[in-house]
């Protein structure tokens, strides 16, 4: 599924096998772990990007760290929020995206008993994609129009604008949960 696909590190690949998952327990443990930590890096860096002086710690020259808790921009300021300027700046401000490569129904099914993830999901903190018959079908937005994954994974190489931002992986930072990624 990931061979010849370029992520441009930004992807938490996660090997995952549907067939000797039938209860979805495994899955569920794999979202359970990924969800908050994927999500809380990938918003430390879109906030520390939107407005690093406000959400992040600005610069880190004036950078001093206090009693091993924080950091203060100087010796007589507040402690400073998120991450600095530097480690934010060759990061685009956008969503994460999830895709899974198991079908609608299991999936609802998993999410279901993880009743945290529903308010993560239906205000829009992360996109969910699903691999299903080979098609791409968004979990936040179902009535976008499903994509075949060969094409999707085409047109990212040779075309990488041409998608919308619902769509293309191009700059997404992505976790991809998948059955096949150690095959070649």
């Amino acid at each position: 599924m990931s061979k010849n696909l370029f992520l441009d590190r930004r992807t938490f690949l996660v090997d995952y096998h549907h067939n000797i998952d039938l209860d979805g327990e495994i899955l569920k443990s794999i979202i359970t772990a990924i969800f908050p930590v994927c999500s809380g890096i990938n918003l430390e860096y879109f906030f520390g990007r939107i407005d690093p002086s406000k959400y992040g710690s600005g610069t880190k020259l004036p950078h001093n760290v206090t009693g091993n808790i924080g950091i203060m921009n100087g010796r007589m300021s507040d402690l400073r929020p998120g991450l600095a300027e530097q480690m934010t700046e060759i990061h685009d401000p956008i969503r994460l995206t999830f895709i899974f490569a198991v079908d609608k129904k299991f999936l609802d099914k998993v999410l279901t008993q993880l009743p945290w993830t529903k308010d993560l999901i239906d205000h829009h903190w992360f996109f969910i994609y699903y691999i299903e018959d080979q098609k791409l079908y968004s979990y936040n937005d179902p009535w976008l129009t499903p994509i075949m994954w060969e094409d999707a994974v085409i047109k990212k190489i040779s075309d990488p604008l041409s998608y919308s931002s619902n769509i293309s992986f191009v700059n997404a930072p992505l976790a991809l949960i998948d059955k096949t990624i150690l095959k070649n």
